[in-house]
Order: C-alpha cells, then structure tokens, then sequence
C-alpha cells in the first residue's frame, strides 16, 4: 500500500506505517499509512521490529487500511484520532 501512495506524491513525501508522537511525549495508535514531509522532517526512530515513529508536525495524512469497517470501530478510530491530533496541538 505504500508503494500505491508513494507513486502520486512528489518525493518529499514519504509514506510508511507507524506511530506518530508529539513533543510532549503523546504516541498515536498504530496508524497503517502515514504520509510525511521526509524532507524537513526525516523518519526519527526505527525501532529493531521495524516499527517507526514520525514527528507530528511533519505528517500532512494519515489512513486506516482494513479489509472491512463497521460502524463503531469507525467511531473508535477517529475519536482516537481526533483526540491526539486536536490534542497535540492544543
């Protein structure tokens, strides 16, 4: 999924999987797609796993990939978003 992303954007922009945290030390849930300037802000941590973190200022989208949505796990997810996004930057 990565790679049908990175085909549209320019490249400095990268795409990945993830989390993404604050200054403040708030990490996101694990996000399946996540689109950040990799020029101003390149990938900070990888952990051994392979899992990656991404500064919240430098993330312009983030998506949720799953073969089947249902209403409240739909809630779930972006009442989480919602709530660090609005919270970081609060």
């Amino acid at each position: 999924m990565d790679r049908f992303f990175q085909s549209f954007l320019p490249s400095r922009y990268a795409v990945t999987k993830g989390f993404v945290f604050d200054a403040t030390g708030k990490i996101s849930e694990q996000l399946d797609v996540i689109i950040y300037d990799a020029h101003y802000s390149p990938l900070i941590f990888e952990t051994g796993a392979g899992e990656k973190f991404i500064t919240a200022e430098s993330v312009y989208a983030v998506f949720d990939s799953k073969p089947e949505i249902n209403k409240k796990y739909r809630i779930h997810k972006q009442e989480n978003t919602v709530r660090y996004f609005i919270g970081a930057f609060i």
